[in-house]
């Protein structure tokens, strides 16, 4: 009787620890539901309640961690932020998507770590935000009318502050107090008007710098500019030539994406930029890779979807024996060489929608590769590539895209480790859907 007494006892604190996890994951919609279980509410969201007060049961909320009121044009603020003090745990706090003339009494919620002002139409931020030790990520997105000089200077003063987001407000330069942002590692100036980096964010210590859909056609960085960035966003920017020779001067740099930015040419600057370790060039117009590619040594992800690559255009890319993922797809590639069996580091792999008429042997050599996407092929041997597939052991996830073919190809049945198929925009009918189904009956199937 006792061991049945402990054995429950003990399946009870386990029922309870695994239910106290799952509701601090919990995000609850209504002061209601929330008061229902109010010691272990973390996250709450009010967001458009249309209220112009909080809840007095607010209170009741101790453990409350992150809230979001964003979209409650009536809320008093401030009234709301004297309430929410009382709650010594509150973390985030999300009130955009209001009106807000007056922030003076932030000071108050001294654990603060993260406050959201996205489109609330301040001009100024309240001097009292500094004394936020906390403080580590603010957002202040969709404020165009920001007085960027003040706003600078207030956040220089915060140096627990390490996440800044601009975006979108019709920003062309930022004044020189932002360079006194020393603790600041990421910084969010996407959907704004700079055709250049502002001489204040060179000199700024950030590894994350997103320049997302600007006006950008050259960098323009010397020796000793934003000498700790490591990861770069220049999307949609309209560069038409990678910028190598000026990326290269970033000694840390190791992540690149620029897709959807009107590059046609890479110079043979590319291999100076010595840790590159992911490179995206989605969505251009380039049409050779230069053979430098194959100085660097530490790339490991190469997207390239979407240009106008042939097959001599790349022919140099099967050199970087540390790829882990090669994304081709949509391309003009005509036949891929026996050398793709260089890269035994490959575990994703994208061919699709190239005019190949077969794969080689030599892929079933990338004994790592776990995803592969194959389809949108005019004339293909899906025999022979059903064969060289079957073979790689470790395969888990595999595209079969408009395969043009009413019935699925001999071989297929060797594909035993895969556990998820994806095979959008084939012709097979229910039947043959039924059929491939109970061929691999573990694996998941999509069809549409």
């Amino acid at each position: 009787m006792k061991k049945h007494l402990a054995f429950f006892i003990v399946l009870t604190i386990m029922v309870s620890l695994v239910q106290g996890q799952s509701n601090s994951d919990k995000t609850y919609n209504s002061i209601e539901d929330a008061l229902k279980d109010s010691t272990s509410v973390k996250k709450l969201s009010l967001r458009a309640s249309n209220m112009d007060k909080l809840p007095i049961g607010i209170l009741k909320l101790t453990n409350l961690e992150n809230i979001d009121l964003e979209s409650n044009p009536n809320l008093n603020i401030n009234q709301a932020i004297d309430q929410l003090s009382q709650l010594n745990h509150l973390k985030k706090l999300w009130i955009s998507d209001n009106k807000i003339s007056d922030l003076r009494n932030i000071y108050k919620l001294k654990a603060l770590e993260e406050l959201d002002l996205d489109n609330v139409e301040i001009t100024v931020l309240p001097v009292e935000l500094a004394q936020l030790d906390r403080l580590r990520e603010v957002n202040l997105e969709e404020n165009p009318n920001l007085n960027m000089g003040q706003v600078a200077s207030v956040l220089s003063k915060i140096r627990s502050l390490k996440i800044l987001w601009l975006s979108k407000n019709k920003l062309s330069n930022l004044p020189r107090e932002m360079s006194g942002l020393k603790g600041l590692e990421d910084l969010w100036l996407d959907d704004n008007e700079f055709t250049e980096i502002p001489a204040a964010v060179k000199r700024l210590k950030i590894k994350y710098l997103s320049l997302f859909d600007n006006k950008l056609q050259h960098l323009n960085l010397k020796s000793g500019d934003l000498s700790n960035l490591s990861n770069i966003n220049l999307c949609y920017n309209n560069f038409k030539v990678f910028p190598a020779r000026e990326l290269s001067r970033l000694p840390k740099l190791d992540t690149v994406k620029m897709w959807y930015a009107n590059v046609s040419y890479i110079p043979k600057e590319i291999g100076d930029i010595k840790n590159l370790r992911v490179l995206n060039l989605e969505n251009n117009s380039i049409s050779k890779i230069p053979v430098q590619i194959t100085r660097l040594q530490n790339l490991s992800v190469l997207e390239l979807a979407s240009n106008r690559l042939t097959t001599a255009g790349i022919k140099y890319i099967y050199q970087n024996k540390n790829l882990t993922k090669l994304d081709l797809y949509r391309n003009h590639i005509k036949n891929v060489p026996a050398a793709i069996g260089n890269l035994d580091k490959l575990t994703e792999l994208s061919l699709c929608e190239n005019p190949l008429s077969n794969i080689p042997r030599t892929i079933s050599k990338l004994k790592k590769l776990q995803k592969v996407q194959l389809g949108y092929y005019d004339m293909f041997d899906w025999t022979g590539a059903m064969s060289i597939l079957g073979e790689l052991h470790q395969l888990k996830y595999v595209g079969l895209f408009k395969m043009k073919m009413v019935t699925m190809p001999e071989g297929f049945e060797k594909l035993t480790s895969v556990k998820e198929f994806w095979m959008n925009w084939n012709i097979f009918d229910d039947n043959e859907k039924k059929r491939i189904g109970k061929i691999l009956p573990d694996a998941k199937f999509t069809f549409n």
